[in-house]
């Protein structure tokens, strides 16, 4: 009798050792779990920071539409002057030289670009890769007052009956706006064309470097051969006043 009851308690004690085995192993695999669930990458925590952090951007958002809203004149147009002002009093810091739209604005660590029109943009966090948009200035354009055409200076496309040449330039710029006006005259189109036929002179923007092209909001029409040379353009921001592009 002895001997039996020896028997069952070490088949007792063997059985208790593999179900801890199993328990430990079962608790680990939920704890894998649990982390994972908290800390992942569509874990709570995750979750709730980046909530948090889309709270704190749509709160400055709305500081910088607020200012927005505060700086259109008796015309119903948003002046730049006192747009400026107002972004600079919700601590606002206007990284924009000119006097001229897209503003691009970097409140609470967040970076906005604000266009003519009041749109507020998001751009990237820190402002660290909004690149500003350069405005050409006089000195690197020619302009026709006929036509209201304007051009880069000395950016010619020669066509006649057996080839064409360009000559084009770089400006170390990689973002550019062509201005609204030149000397007062209001642009009307992109590119100057001068002569007849097929001894015609086409003017445009050859910039080498450039990659986006912002162009003013009542620019009509876009010339022949305005953008020949800009091997590296991929973008252009067209105003909704384009009638002719040829």
């Amino acid at each position: 009798m002895k001997r039996e009851k020896k028997g069952k308690l070490e088949y007792s004690k063997g059985i208790t050792l593999i179900a801890l085995v199993i328990t430990i192993i079962v608790l680990l695999i939920l704890a894998a779990v649990s982390v994972s669930t908290l800390t992942g990458e569509n874990g709570i925590l995750t979750k709730a920071t980046k909530a948090k952090e889309d709270t704190q951007k749509e709160a400055t958002r709305e500081k910088v539409q607020m200012a927005v809203l505060a700086s259109y004149n008796q015309n119903g147009d948003v002046d730049i002057t006192i747009l400026k002002k107002e972004l600079e009093k919700i601590g606002g810091t206007v990284t924009d030289t000119n006097e001229e739209f897209p503003v691009t604005v970097t409140v609470d660590d967040y970076t906005f670009i604000i266009d003519e029109k009041g749109k507020v943009t998001e751009g990237s966090q820190g402002g660290s890769e909004i690149e500003e948009v350069y405005t050409l200035t006089e000195e690197y354009l020619d302009f026709d007052e006929e036509t209201g055409s304007i051009a880069l200076k000395e950016a010619y496309s020669y066509y006649d009956w057996h080839n064409g040449t360009f000559r084009n330039c770089e400006l170390g710029k990689t973002k550019i706006k062509i201005p609204a006006t030149y000397k007062g005259k209001e642009v009307k189109k992109i590119g100057i064309i001068s002569g007849k036929g097929d001894w015609s002179t086409y003017q445009g923007f050859g910039i080498k470097d450039v990659e986006e092209i912002v162009l003013p909001d009542k620019v009509t029409a876009i010339e022949g051969a305005a953008f020949m040379g800009c091997t590296n353009l991929s973008r252009i921001s067209l105003p909704d006043s384009i009638e002719t592009i040829r």
